[in-house]
């Protein structure tokens, strides 16, 4: 992430665009470094063989993030330059030569090619999108963080497979535990839907469930879904569009026609369930 975060930024201000440059370094940040990374290096930082590796991409990542920063934020940045060479002095990953004594005269971070994976990347995005759906559940049921919950999945073997290895951290970082992963789960009879791209989790709520609040907010999103789809046909009705239009526009069209049907039938599916508990 930090490398195609150093490329973005670094484009970004090549073309003077630069609040797109500040909005790339701004959410990688604070939402993939603060909010993600940290957390997930807490326990990695407690194992006695795990740390040193951990504390050196920490210092690596933040002494990069700072000179990206710097640009937008020269002050704050300098200062916290300055406390984290009380720390470590030496924090490139591949060289041994100190840091530059003020982050003003420090050079612009380069782009490591060979730290570009989007295979890792593409797993996070979608662990980051998991996490994100069970940890709105939680917030709308206002359940405490002491009680874990479990949750299934449907998606395919090739997603379920990816995000394997990220499993442990949705327990550490979310409370939660997978009771079932495959094409065709057993769902909760009392449960919150959340539909992303290429899966749809079902958070177990017969503990915590308000079941009215729960209705009503499938209602809403099953009106919500039924007008997109009104929308999507029309348009893929309009003879005008379809022969005009590229033909991997149309097809992205269609494409998104299915999802909706199928996230309309997985809401209604609960809405079922909802009224017959």
């Amino acid at each position: 992430r930090l490398a195609t975060v150093t490329e973005a930024v670094s484009q970004g201000i090549r073309d003077y665009r630069y609040s797109e440059a500040a909005r790339a370094i701004y959410e990688f940040a604070w939402n993939d470094f603060c909010s993600l990374y940290v957390e997930m290096a807490k326990p990695r930082l407690q194992d006695a063989t795990t740390r040193p590796v951990v504390q050196r991409i920490l210092a690596h990542t933040l002494d990069a993030m700072l000179r990206l920063l710097h640009p937008m934020t020269p002050f704050v940045t300098e200062g916290i330059w300055q406390h984290l060479s009380q720390i470590s002095s030496k924090r490139d990953l591949r060289s041994q030569a100190p840091a530059a004594q003020w982050i003003l005269n420090a050079a612009w971070p380069e782009v490591c090619e060979a730290d570009r994976d989007p295979a890792i990347e593409s797993q996070f995005a979608q662990f980051v999108a998991l996490l994100g759906a069970i940890r709105e559940i939680r917030s709308r049921q206002n359940i405490a963080p002491k009680e874990s919950v479990d949750f299934s999945v449907r998606s395919d073997a090739v997603l379920q497979a990816l995000l394997a290895p990220m499993r442990p951290l949705l327990q550490s970082m979310a409370g939660a535990t997978v009771k079932e992963w495959s094409s065709h789960p057993a769902l909760p009879s009392v449960q919150a839907h959340v539909p992303l791209e290429g899966m749809d989790v079902y958070v177990d709520l017969s503990k915590f469930i308000d079941v009215d609040a729960e209705i009503s907010r499938n209602e809403k999103l099953l009106q919500n879904l039924i007008k997109q789809i009104q929308d999507k046909e029309g348009k893929l009705a309009n003879a005008s569009f379809v022969a005009r239009a590229p033909v991997t526009v149309v097809e992205k069209e269609r494409a998104s026609l299915v999802e909706l049907s199928n996230q309309r039938d997985s809401a209604a599916a609960a809405l079922r369930r909802l009224r017959g508990s």
